[in-house]
Protein backbone atom coordinates (compact mmCIF):
# COMPACT_ATOMS: atom_id res chain seq x y z
CA UNK A 1 0.00 0.00 0.00
CA UNK A 2 1.35 3.48 -0.80
CA UNK A 3 1.64 6.43 1.50
CA UNK A 4 -0.58 8.03 -1.17
CA UNK A 5 -3.61 5.16 -0.26
CA UNK A 6 -3.19 4.86 3.38
CA UNK A 7 -3.91 9.20 3.43
CA UNK A 8 -6.75 8.17 1.54
CA UNK A 9 -7.73 5.63 4.04
CA UNK A 10 -7.31 7.73 6.86
CA UNK A 11 -9.74 10.35 5.32
CA UNK A 12 -11.92 8.22 4.55
CA UNK A 13 -12.09 6.86 8.16
CA UNK A 14 -12.39 10.20 9.35
CA UNK A 15 -15.28 10.87 7.59
CA UNK A 16 -17.20 7.54 8.76
CA UNK A 17 -16.32 8.52 12.31
CA UNK A 18 -17.58 12.01 11.56
CA UNK A 19 -20.57 10.71 9.86
CA UNK A 20 -21.29 7.75 12.94
CA UNK A 21 -20.56 10.81 15.41
CA UNK A 22 -23.32 12.90 13.32
CA UNK A 23 -25.41 9.82 13.93
CA UNK A 24 -25.04 9.46 17.62
CA UNK A 25 -25.93 12.87 18.10
CA UNK A 26 -29.13 12.60 16.85
CA UNK A 27 -29.89 9.25 18.59
CA UNK A 28 -28.83 11.19 21.83
CA UNK A 29 -31.08 13.43 21.12
CA UNK A 30 -33.79 11.39 20.10
CA UNK A 31 -33.52 9.43 23.30
CA UNK A 32 -33.52 12.63 25.47
CA UNK A 33 -36.78 13.21 23.69
CA UNK A 34 -38.40 9.83 24.27
CA UNK A 35 -37.63 10.03 28.05
CA UNK A 36 -39.16 13.41 28.21
CA UNK A 37 -42.25 12.49 26.61
CA UNK A 38 -41.84 8.95 28.96
CA UNK A 39 -42.03 11.51 31.68
CA UNK A 40 -44.78 14.03 30.62
CA UNK A 41 -47.17 10.71 29.24
CA UNK A 42 -46.39 8.16 31.80
CA UNK A 43 -45.18 9.68 35.04
CA UNK A 44 -46.40 7.91 37.91
CA UNK A 45 -47.67 4.78 36.20
CA UNK A 46 -49.56 1.93 38.26
CA UNK A 47 -47.12 -0.75 37.41
CA UNK A 48 -43.82 1.09 37.65
CA UNK A 49 -43.43 1.43 33.08
CA UNK A 50 -42.25 4.77 33.60
CA UNK A 51 -39.66 3.95 36.05
CA UNK A 52 -38.69 1.11 33.83
CA UNK A 53 -38.52 2.50 30.24
CA UNK A 54 -36.40 6.11 32.31
CA UNK A 55 -34.10 3.34 32.99
CA UNK A 56 -33.75 1.48 29.94
CA UNK A 57 -33.50 4.81 28.27
CA UNK A 58 -30.51 5.81 30.68
CA UNK A 59 -28.86 2.67 30.14
CA UNK A 60 -28.92 3.67 26.06
CA UNK A 61 -27.89 6.98 26.69
CA UNK A 62 -24.74 5.85 28.91
CA UNK A 63 -23.84 3.29 26.41
CA UNK A 64 -23.91 5.47 23.60
CA UNK A 65 -21.71 8.00 25.41
CA UNK A 66 -19.34 5.45 26.22
CA UNK A 67 -19.43 4.76 22.08
CA UNK A 68 -19.14 8.10 21.37
CA UNK A 69 -16.22 8.86 23.68
CA UNK A 70 -14.51 5.81 22.02
CA UNK A 71 -15.39 7.25 18.71
CA UNK A 72 -13.58 10.47 19.76
CA UNK A 73 -10.74 8.73 20.91
CA UNK A 74 -10.64 6.55 17.05
CA UNK A 75 -10.94 10.19 15.52
CA UNK A 76 -7.87 11.70 17.26
CA UNK A 77 -5.71 8.29 16.56
CA UNK A 78 -6.73 9.43 13.19
CA UNK A 79 -6.04 12.60 12.95
CA UNK A 80 -2.81 11.94 14.85
CA UNK A 81 -1.73 9.66 11.86
CA UNK A 82 -2.72 11.99 9.14
CA UNK A 83 -0.97 14.35 11.01
CA UNK A 84 2.26 12.49 10.79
Amino acid sequence: MSLMQVIAEVRSLRNTCDNQARIMNDFLSSNRSNAELVRSELNGSSRGHDQRMLSSLKEAEDSLKKAMSALTRAKDALDRVQNI
